[in-house]
């Protein structure tokens, strides 16, 4: 708004994000990881291979809470690109190749982003990530089936 001598009103600062997560991290641990790609319905052989590999993920995250988030293996990379509070569709998300449509989401706290499936609430895949100890954690469900992924900081 202006006022008589044309000079704008000061506006005001957007609050920075909750949490930064912006870094490379490399997994360590997986907790209930093959009992969540069974409940995804990946093969046996699948499971194994994915269940060995120590994937690398990169988030950069800015002031307007936009997040680039990269997965990385030895075999492919996928990225995610998104603004917390509105939906995204990934064309790359579930097994049978349908796109999906997800709400990234602060908890009430602002200590852990949700990344909520709208396409399939109740048997797609929902992922939380959160600070704990200075190592990322991330909470992947499908159904009732809940997984755990724990990430250090390598830079």
């Amino acid at each position: 708004m202006s006022d008589s001598a044309g000079e704008q009103e000061p506006q005001t600062p957007k609050a920075k994000a909750p949490v930064d997560l912006t870094g490379k991290w490399k997994l360590i641990k997986n907790e209930n990881y093959d009992e969540f790609l069974q409940a995804l319905g990946v093969g046996k052989i699948a499971r194994v291979a994915a269940s060995s590999q120590a994937p690398t993920m990169e988030i950069k995250q800015d002031d307007d809470d936009n997040m680039v988030v990269t997965l990385s293996t030895p075999m492919r990379s996928m990225e995610d690109r998104y603004t917390v509070g509105q939906e995204f569709t990934n064309p790359d998300s579930t097994l049978d190749g349908e796109e999906a449509t997800y709400m990234p989401s602060w908890d009430r706290e602002g200590k852990k982003l949700s990344i909520r499936n709208m396409s399939r609430p109740e048997d797609g895949i929902h992922i939380t990530r959160e600070l704990v100890g200075g190592m990322l954690v991330q909470t992947q469900m499908v159904g009732t089936v809940v997984a755990k992924r724990y990430f250090v900081r390598t830079v």
